[in-house]
């Protein structure tokens, strides 16, 4: 019974070890990095649209905001206090609503940055020949490129 179960235990382990070890071959590489290159990109895009509806949603709100209180704070009334009110409630929300477009202006910055950035990251194998090693055999290699702009 001892026997069995340590055999049992050493195939397994074999088995375990020789996947575990193995290879890959250069097409499953190659299509490994074809779902890394999407999956980053599509982040970086995801990332960009929320940063974009962020700055929009500060942009619009802000510009009612402003507008809005232009309209409370030119409010026609009869009584000095109800009309220095309006113009104190129209002034702060004027002024909350220009701080508030100011505030989406890097949003927008940071979005567009991010597009690009989807834009110019590339993850795929690049081939490498190795004199010696390779005999004449291309070797796909995982390779990661970015762009910069000079």
């Amino acid at each position: 019974m001892r026997l069995l179960l340590t055999s049992l235990l050493s195939c397994s382990l074999l088995l375990l070890a020789g996947h575990g070890f193995s290879q890959d071959t250069d097409s499953s590489i190659f299509q490994k990095q074809q779902s890394m290159n999407a999956s980053v990109k599509e982040n970086y895009l995801k990332k960009s649209e929320r940063k974009k509806q962020a700055a929009q949603i500060l942009l619009i709100s802000g510009t009612a905001l402003t507008i809005g209180g232009v309209f409370v704070a030119s409010g026609k009334t009869d009584n000095f206090w109800s009309a220095l009110g309006n113009l104190i409630i129209g002034g702060f929300m004027v002024s909350v609503g220009i701080i508030s477009d100011l505030v989406s202006i890097p949003f927008f910055i940071r979005s567009s940055a991010l597009k690009k950035k989807a834009a110019s990251i590339s993850l795929a194998p690049d081939k490498i020949n190795i004199p010696g090693m390779t005999r004449g055999k291309e070797i796909y290699v995982p390779s990661v490129s970015v762009k910069i702009p000079l």
